[in-house]
């Protein structure tokens, strides 16, 4: 994510020419203009390119490319392993930074929406960390509230979240600055406000790194059940159970996007536990376990694991079974595109033809 906004110049038919400008809500394209009939216009644009600082022209204003590749000195291409996020302190303190290690490990295929920019980082104290980044729309609860929500609803689940270590919102408009607020439009308010988030945490292995089937199946259990208590006849029988039953139960939360991607393993010693990541599109439930809706432009899910009551036209409301059915396709999937033995997991597309 290294652009917050981003304005382009492009000819249309002849001597037309055509502004666009896009962030994570909208895409604008404006009116074009004839730079023979209107050449002072091409020059208002051209002088505006020329005087704008970085930070205008939609560049990141937290990072700060490292050395450039071998043989690109003054260019821009720039490498990731050594750039530099700062994030200045709050009330007068000092600021944060986390150096970039490797290239990221997740960028989400979108010029608008979320933006969900995942990163390796180290931070100030010389941790191995994750940096996450992303649009949120202000009409959901943010993922690291979720999460504290859990914490406090659900305090046993604790080993079984996202250490979050640090977390910063940032208004669009306040902070970033954002072009889109200065538009006179109408049509933007039928857009919803996003805010960037960025929040760091634990660095965590992917499922198919675990070392055995056995690990395989003790964090997937992790992933999966719940912890209850159930008295009868003044006699307490307690079984410990863990993760998204007990965080939709006890945490009232519903995770809404259950995918090989945010299913995570946490090496504590000889021990392995699951943890299941990214809260960005859960929802909290009701006390009588209603989920709460979101009125969303698009679909809530990694499609080869929803359920096909989530796919068709007219979707209904989010329910628990519906991921847990998520997770037995996960064990369909796992079953054909993970190689446990090498720590590897196949990207190629694999059929599953069922005969009978």
């Amino acid at each position: 994510m290294l652009r917050c906004h981003s304005s382009t110049l492009y000819s249309g038919d002849r001597s037309q020419i055509i502004l666009s400008y896009f962030d994570a809500t909208c895409v604008l394209r404006m009116v074009s203009f004839d730079f023979v009939e209107n050449p002072r216009y091409l020059a208002l644009v051209l002088f505006g390119m020329l005087k704008c600082t970085p930070r205008d022209a939609g560049f990141n204003p937290f990072f700060q490319h490292g050395p450039a590749e071998d043989g690109e000195e003054g260019s821009m291409t720039r490498r990731w392993k050594g750039s530099i996020f700062v994030f200045p302190g709050e009330k007068n303190g000092s600021n944060l930074s986390f150096t970039v290690e490797d290239k990221p490990w997740f960028i989400a295929p979108e010029v608008n929406r979320r933006m969900t920019c995942v990163i390796p980082v180290v931070d100030e104290q010389g941790r191995s960390l994750v940096l996450k980044a992303a649009y949120t729309d202000d009409a959901r609860s943010l993922e690291t509230n979720m999460v504290r929500k859990l914490l406090n609803q659900a305090p046993k689940l604790k080993k079984y979240l996202p250490d979050i270590t640090w977390s910063r919102l940032y208004d669009s408009e306040k902070d970033l600055h954002l072009p889109r607020f200065k538009f006179a439009l109408d049509v933007l308010s039928m857009f919803p406000v996003r805010h960037l988030l960025y929040f760091a945490c634990q660095r965590y292995e992917k499922l198919w790194q675990v070392h055995s089937l056995e690990e395989f199946k003790a964090v997937f259990i992790d992933y999966v059940e719940c912890m209850f208590y159930l008295r009868r006849h003044s006699v307490c029988c307690e079984r410990e159970y863990t993760g998204h039953y007990w965080a939709y139960k006890e945490g009232k939360v519903l995770h809404r996007d259950i995918s090989d991607n945010n299913l995570m393993v946490h090496r504590d010693g000889d021990a392995v536990i699951g943890i299941l990541n990214d809260r960005d599109n859960a929802s909290e439930v009701e006390e009588d376990g209603t989920v709460m809706s979101y009125k969303a432009l698009q679909r809530t899910g990694t499609r080869p694991f929803m359920v096909l009551d989530l796919l068709v036209t007219n979707t209904p409301p989010h329910l628990y079974r519906h991921y847990l059915e998520s997770f037995l396709y996960i064990l369909v999937w796992a079953g054909l595109h993970y190689n446990l033995k090498d720590g590897l997991r196949d990207t190629k597309d694999h059929h599953l033809h069922i005969t009978g």
